[in-house]
């Protein structure tokens, strides 16, 4: 009796069987992403995040009561779509000078790897709720944009020569990273 009544609770705050398995498998997807293929890693960033956050947009904006928009002037959420900005210029731009380029990255790096996974080691609402699309659109901007300076950071040979001519990573010196 227990056990359905926690069951019913669960179902009533939100939970379903297929959004939970679709976190599960997105997690297991990120992981096995990163470590097999890393130079591939900043297009399943992309992509989710073309999905989730308009995704938990909406859900905010449509949000009864009140709208809940205002919460992207939050800095973790300014700082994902700057990143996001930077990330597109800094590809869609070859002829950007070098010393500019160089100074995004790094801007970038200090930002997901400082207060980013910072964030999301400290912060109690990141975590892993697999069912719930608006708790894991928190751990995805806390936590992918450092996986994908990660790869920046140490698979930028693979990524120069799986996608050449896209990110310039040449034209910026990859051992200033290091200090992060």
């Amino acid at each position: 009796v227990a056990v359905k009544k926690k069951e019913e609770q669960r179902i009533q705050e939100g939970f379903n069987q297929f959004d939970f398995t679709v976190g599960v498998l997105n997690c297991l997807l990120v992981a096995y992403v990163v470590g097999v293929f890393p130079q591939h890693f900043w297009l399943l960033y992309v992509i989710e995040g073309s999905f989730l956050l308009p995704l938990k947009m909406w859900e905010d904006y449509t949000h009864k009561p009140l709208n809940q928009i205002l919460y992207y002037l939050d800095y973790c959420w300014v700082m994902n779509f700057i990143g996001m900005a930077v990330f597109y210029i800094t590809t869609m731009y070859p002829s950007m000078p070098d010393v500019v380029r160089d100074n995004l990255y790094m801007t970038m790096v200090g930002v997901g790897a400082g207060s980013l996974i910072g964030a999301t080691v400290a912060l109690p609402f990141v975590a892993l709720v697999f069912h719930s699309s608006s708790t894991m659109t928190g751990v995805f901007i806390h936590l992918t944009p450092p996986l994908v300076l990660y790869t920046f950071m140490w698979h930028a040979d693979a990524i120069r020569s799986s996608w050449p001519g896209v990110f310039h990573l040449n034209m910026v010196d990859i051992s200033r990273f290091r200090f992060f």
